[in-house]
């Protein structure tokens, strides 16, 4: 596997399950954080919504020997999903509700299936290369609500930080 199919795999994973209020979720971010097109990703009639991105962070590998005519390469991701999440109701209490329940339908969701949806064979792990997912690591960075501008919206970020383990086999 290589960082961009991990990549592929988590944001394939979280789009598939529908997460409330989560409008867009990307595989590779197609603009800059800091300059967010909000019209773009706000669904009518909507007062919250949120977009979300993977990335990796870092990636390490060991080689794990059998029986000295081979074995396999255990490579780790450390993987970052960021939220951005928008309110324009105008009230603070209402968009802390929505953040929570997103990130929290997040994390509930990257604990259910470890493998993230791509086992061929459901409960053998690694049999599509991913052995695991956010099992030995699933930390969360939470933002603070601030208003953007002057007006009535809110924004509030957040980074669900995992492991992704997958192996390649060597010979």
């Amino acid at each position: 596997m290589s960082s961009a199919s991990v990549r592929a795999a988590v944001a394939a994973y979280i789009t598939a399950a529908a997460l409330p209020n989560l409008t867009a979720f990307f595989a590779e971010l197609p603009f800059d954080m800091e300059d967010v097109p909000y019209d773009e990703f706000t669904r009518a009639g909507s007062t919250m919504d949120a977009i979300g991105a993977v990335f990796v962070d870092t990636e390490s590998d060991e080689f794990i020997a059998f029986d000295g005519a081979g074995g396999r390469r255990e490579v780790t991701y450390e993987i970052s999903v960021e939220l951005l999440l928008w309110d324009t109701s105008g009230d603070p209490v209402v968009a802390q509700g929505a953040y929570d329940a997103l990130v929290d339908a997040l994390k509930f969701l990257l604990r259910t299936d470890p493998q993230l949806g791509t086992a061929v064979t459901p409960g053998i792990a690694g049999n599509n290369g991913i052995i695991q997912a956010a099992v030995d690591r699933l930390a969360t960075d939470y933002g603070r609500p601030v208003r953007i501008g002057d007006g009535d919206t809110w924004a509030c970020w957040a980074g669900v930080r995992f492991n992704v383990q997958t192996f390649e086999f060597s010979t």
